[in-house]
C-alpha cells in the first residue's frame, strides 16, 4: 500500500467555521492531518542494509478504495476537537470538557459518547470514551451498528453465544478471530486497508487496546538488522513498518494529535497534552510473509537501523506472544 498526501489544512477549515460560531482562534503547533489519497502503484521497496528477500510487489501493490463511513466519521471528529483546541477552547459552557478519556457504556454517571460540531445550533464536538467504546460509537454512527445483534463464544469468559453491546479489546480479537461481524481477518498485514479495526489483548490479563488503521507506510520499511549489540532474534528477517492509527488513549503514541503548543496574544506558548481522541504513529514488525511479530507503541527517534535504533525498539517492543494483535475487516470496507 503506497499513498501520496496530499497536506490539506483540515482542522484550519474546521477551525474557521468554529470560530465563524462566534469564538476566538488562537494560534497552535496542534498537527495538520493529511488527507490520503490511494494511488495504484507498484512499490520498489529500498531496504536497509543488510538486504533481505524482496517482497513480492503484487503482494504490496494496493487497490483503490472509498475511505470506509466508520473511518471518515472518525477523521472527522478528531478534526473537529484539534481545530476546537487550537481556539483555546477546551470545554463547552456546560463544562463538557471537547476531549477526554473515560466514561462507561450506558453509564448513568459517566456514559461514553462522541459528539460532533453542530454549527446550526453552536455545539462544540466532544468525546468521552477509552479505547474500544470509541470504535464501537463510530461504527455505531456511521452504521447503526449493535454488537448485541452478533453472538459469539467468548473463549475467555468460557461462554458460548455471548453477546456484548460494547466489546472490549480482548472481546473484539475473539469476534476477528471468528468472523463474527467482520468480513474477514487480515492474515497478510500488507494487505491491510484504512478502516481495518486494529485490537489488542495483553496476554497477561483482561488489559487491551483497539484503534482503527489510518495508514500503514509500506513505502518505508526499515529491515531489522543482521549485526549489532543486544539483537532481538525473534524479529530476524522482519521488516519494521510505521503504522498511522486512530484512538482513544490516555497515552499518545509519536506524531501525535493530542500533544500541541498553544500560543497567546503575546506569543507566549502553553504546552497540552490532551487524552482521548487522535491520531499517532505506532509501529509494527512483520516477517515476509505479513505475519504480524511484535508492535511498538511509538517509534525510535534514532537514525532507523543504527544501534540507537536497536536500542529503542528493544525498550518498546511487544511480541505477539505476550501482546496479541490482530486486524479486522468490516463488510462496509471491501
Amino acid at each position: 500500500m503506497k499513498f501520496t498526501k496530499t497536506l490539506l489544512l483540515a482542522v484550519a477549515l474546521s477551525a474557521t467555521k468554529i470560530a465563524n460560531a462566534g469564538l476566538i482562534r488562537a494560534k497552535t503547533t496542534a498537527p495538520t492531518r493529511a488527507i490520503y489519497q490511494a494511488q495504484v502503484v507498484t512499490p520498489t521497496p529500498i531496504y536497509a542494509q543488510p538486504l533481505v528477500p524482496t517482497i513480492d510487489p503484487i503482494v504490496a501493490q494496493p487497490v483503490p478504495y472509498e475511505q470506509p463511513l466508520h473511518l471518515k466519521l472518525g477523521l472527522q471528529l478528531v478534526d473537529e476537537i484539534n481545530a476546537t483546541h487550537s481556539l483555546g477552547i477546551f470545554e463547552d459552557t456546560e463544562g463538557v470538557q471537547v476531549n477526554n478519556y473515560g466514561g462507561s457504556w450506558e453509564d448513568d454517571v459517566d456514559p461514553s459518547f462522541i459528539r460532533f460540531f453542530d454549527e446550526g445550533d453552536g455545539i462544540l464536538p466532544a468525546n468521552n470514551t477509552v479505547c474500544a467504546p470509541f470504535v464501537t460509537h463510530l461504527m455505531l454512527h456511521a452504521y447503526d451498528w449493535d454488537w448485541g445483534d452478533y453472538p459469539f463464544d467468548d473463549p475467555k469468559e468460557g461462554i458460548d453465544n455471548n453477546t456484548s453491546e460494547s466489546p472490549n479489546p480482548w472481546q473484539y480479537l475473539a469476534l476477528i478471530d471468528d468472523n463474527v461481524g467482520f468480513e474477514k481477518k487480515i492474515t497478510n498485514i500488507r494487505q491491510s486497508k484504512p478502516g481495518d479495526i486494529i485490537s489488542i489483548h495483553y496476554l497477561d490479563g483482561d488489559s487491551g487496546h483497539t484503534m482503527i488503521l489510518v495508514d500503514l507506510h509500506l513505502e518505508d520499511p526499515i529491515a531489522y538488522p543482521e549485526a549489532g549489540d543486544n539483537l532481538n532474534p525473534a524479529l530476524a528477517g522482519t521488516h519494521f513498518y510505521r503504522m498511522t492509527i486512530m484512538d482513544s488513549t490516555g497515552s499518545p503514541h509519536t506524531n501525535d494529535t493530542r500533544e500541541f503548543t498553544i500560543y497567546d496574544d503575546n506569543d507566549d506558548p502553553t504546552d497540552h497534552e490532551i487524552h482521548g481522541a487522535g491520531i499517532g504513529d505506532m509501529g509494527i514488525f512483520l516477517d515476509i510473509n505479513g505475519n504480524i511479530i511484535g508492535h511498538t507503541w511509538s517509534l525510535s527517534p534514532s537514525n532507523p537501523g543504527s544501534q540507537g535504533w536497536i536500542n529503542g525498539m528493544n525498550s518498546r517492543l511487544k511480541l505477539q506472544t505476550e501482546r496479541q494483535m490482530v486486524f479486522g475487516r468490516l463488510p462496509a470496507n471491501p
